[in-house]
């Protein structure tokens, strides 16, 4: 008996394992709370397996990581026309601009963009998807002298902190409730269900532990129910069903089910919003940092005059909307964007985009392409 035992608490250790790991590779911005109490963060320059740009709150207890991963527009766009990120180049389509009046149809299949039957972008979720496609189109069949309009608009909203801050305000209310049954599931799960089988055995505890956890997912699932009503209305009412139908048949995915609520609450802001939000003022100034240098240096090889007129255009608007910011919490602009402090007497050149050291003055940074730049060039 005790092999079964032994297996089964291996199989509850692995699926909730693989829970975790899904809430560390999925999402581009990830809180981790300690009951939602406090928010803990940490800073990489790399980006996650999976997925690019979302905000998500992780909720598995205790916390298996923190990742605040640097996030880039997907799309740079201009009256002009729109071209995709060129460091989202993964080689879909060798041609990824295209001029509004060149544009005849804007499609979604499933987590991609498709312009003219051509796929031009891969997104994080079928919502993200779709979001992006509803403001292509929407510029795309404006007049060139309204364009402009709808792409500043666009532009603060994905900065507006009293936006943001109104719409965590409401997530936390309604999943006040959702967080404890989460807590107690988790820990019911982990630790209880092995703790007895181990203890007790299988045959004698299998029915009032089962009981037990018809109990807690019952919970779990009504709770998530509401509030994803309460966030998202009648208008989702197929991706509501889904999830049930998903918590019904699978338990260890509830644990993910705040993270699964907020991934596509959030999408439509920069991270930057939320970091202004959440971060100790060294951290939101490091990531301010990265993220300016984001949306500033480019590989644009081969990327062709129009194209880079696009990202020139849509850069200055992004950037002037950073600038504002530093002016409103009083940081020095011309610090985030200065050089890095030489780790070693031997590295002559940087990358100023990743700000990777180098020991040779020519050639491109071997991460983000960029061509290097001197240490003695403080401009």
């Amino acid at each position: 008996m005790m092999n079964v035992e032994v297996s089964l608490f291996l199989v509850f250790l692995l699926l909730y394992i693989l829970e975790g790991s899904k809430l560390i590779i999925s999402g581009a911005v990830v809180f981790t709370p300690r009951l939602f109490k406090k928010h803990e963060f940490s800073f990489t320059r790399e980006r996650p397996a999976f997925g690019k740009k979302r905000l998500t709150f992780q909720s598995l207890l205790p916390s298996t990581s923190c990742t605040f991963v640097c996030a880039e527009l997907p799309v740079f766009i201009s009256p002009e026309g729109v071209v995709r990120n060129p460091s989202f180049n993964d080689g879909f389509i060798d041609n990824y601009f295209f001029r509004h009046e060149e544009i005849s149809r804007v499609a979604v299949g499933g987590t991609d963009i498709f312009i003219n039957d051509l796929k031009f972008l891969t997104f994080s979720s079928g919502e993200e998807t779709r979001f992006w496609k509803d403001f292509l189109v929407a510029v795309a069949k404006e007049k060139k002298n309204k364009r402009k309009k709808i792409i500043d608009e666009f532009s603060t909203e994905l900065f507006s902190s009293e936006k943001f801050e109104s719409r965590y305000k409401m997530f936390s209310g309604e999943i006040k409730f959702l967080v404890p049954a989460v807590i107690i599931l988790w820990i019911y799960s982990l630790f209880v269900i092995p703790v007895n089988v181990i203890v007790f055995g299988l045959e004698v505890s299998w029915f009032y532990l089962f009981a037990g956890l018809l109990f807690c997912h019952t919970v779990t699932l009504f709770f998530s129910y509401r509030v994803h009503v309460s966030l998202y209305g009648k208008e989702k009412r197929a991706d509501r069903i889904l999830q049930i139908f998903t918590g019904l048949i699978y338990t260890p995915g509830l644990l993910r089910i705040i993270n699964s609520l907020s991934s596509n609450y959030f999408f439509g802001f920069h991270p930057l919003t939320a970091a202004r939000r959440f971060c100790s003022s060294e951290d939101y100034e490091k990531f301010f940092s990265r993220s300016l240098r984001d949306v500033t240096y480019f590989n644009l090889e081969g990327v062709g005059a129009e194209a880079e007129s696009v990202i020139a255009w849509h850069s200055r608007i992004i950037v002037e909307e950073m600038k504002s910011i530093t002016r409103k919490d009083e940081i020095n602009f011309n610090q985030l964007i200065a050089p890095p402090e030489r780790e070693q007497d031997e590295m002559i050149s940087f990358c100023p985009r990743c700000h990777c050291q180098y020991s040779r003055i020519d050639g491109v940074c071997s991460d983000c392409q960029v061509k290097l730049a001197p240490f003695d060039n403080r401009n």
